[in-house]
């Protein structure tokens, strides 16, 4: 597992159950496997405001790039059109 440490004192933590602990008493819950160090309201708001603020930022028909066509293009090798 990887060494996780405390985001606010530095502090290793080590896995209890389903939390991760601190020396000093600072615990994190382990929620479906992934350590959380931030509140999940937190995370939701902040995914939620990022998700409406940029819902085009990758749309390569919105910002007229085709980012999305040339990276599938590259992980099929070869073109997206071949496929029909």
């Amino acid at each position: 597992m990887i060494e996780f440490v405390s985001p606010a004192t530095g502090e290793v933590l080590t896995e209890q159950a389903d939390k991760l602990i601190s020396k000093s008493g600072a615990s994190f819950p382990i929620i479906n496997s992934i350590p959380r160090f931030v509140p999940v309201e937190n995370y939701a708001s902040a995914f939620g405001y990022q998700w409406k603020k940029y819902a085009k930022t990758q749309l390569d028909t919105a910002n007229g790039y085709s980012i999305s066509k040339d990276r599938l293009n590259f992980c099929l090798g070869y073109s997206v059109e071949q496929l029909t």
